[in-house]
């Protein structure tokens, strides 16, 4: 992606920021992760990806607002204190290298920006840059817990692309709905899709393993099976 940048432009600066994320010079970054992921189910397809995902670097900046804010869930390559301590952005962990996101949502694409430009950009502290973006998100998606049957899982999509969004939103969670089912297992497997169970229900957690760990599309998120107990996110083994 950067020699495709550079022989675009040459005067345009692209740099890495860890394993997997590419930085331009306002502070601005996308991830390769998911470009990544379609190059490996469509190998001929990488020139058009490194195409696409390179116009990136010629995009016109995004400026923070309060009603365009929102959480994402992504995979990266450090957790989420990390990636604040490093000014990428404003982050919470979910568990593991499952962090948590507040970004720019526009109908073009998700904007990453740095802690430091919503800051001041917006004029708001952390607390009401995050309260504002799960409020948003909650708008946005306007879901109401499922209740778990018996013997089925059951699959969460937004048709926003924010299901994953959901592992933020504790408030989700407590719901009376999926409170009152005990412990529950999660596989995050897509961007737009959460596969729930209960974790009694062990025939179907493993039907969940299986299809994880064989599982990957575009917009695949990760193949690790997540617990639900006692109001927070463990691993599940």
């Amino acid at each position: 992606m950067i020699a495709e940048v550079s022989r675009r432009d040459p005067s345009v600066k692209a740099e890495t920021d860890g394993e997997a994320a590419l930085v331009r010079e306002n502070g601005d970054w996308t991830t390769v992760t998911h470009p990544y992921h379609l190059y490996r189910q469509h190998p001929r397809a990488l020139d058009s990806l490194v195409e696409q995902a390179a116009n990136f670097f010629f995009d016109k900046p995004v400026s923070a607002t309060p009603e365009g804010l929102v959480v994402v869930v992504r995979s990266t390559d450090s957790s989420a204190e990390d990636y604040q301590a490093n000014d990428r952005g404003l982050a919470r962990p979910i568990l593991g290298n499952l962090i948590a996101i507040a970004v720019m949502d526009t109908p073009e694409r998700s904007a990453f920006l740095r802690a430091s430009v919503l800051r001041n950009q917006l004029g708001m502290d952390d607390a009401a840059i995050w309260a504002r973006a799960l409020g948003n998100l909650r708008t946005r998606v306007k879901m109401v817990p499922p209740i778990l049957e018996p013997g089925r899982v059951a699959t969460l999509a937004t048709k926003v692309g924010l299901a994953s969004s959901l592992l933020a939103d504790d408030a989700f969670w407590n719901h009376s709905n999926l409170a009152g089912a005990g412990d529950l297992v999660v596989s995050p497997i897509e961007l737009d899709k959460l596969i729930v169970a209960k974790v009694s229900e062990g025939e179907l957690i493993q039907t969940l393993r299986r299809v994880a760990e064989g599982y990957r599309t575009a917009n695949f998120l990760s193949d690790r099976l997540l617990l639900r107990r006692n109001g927070v996110w463990e691993e599940f083994e």
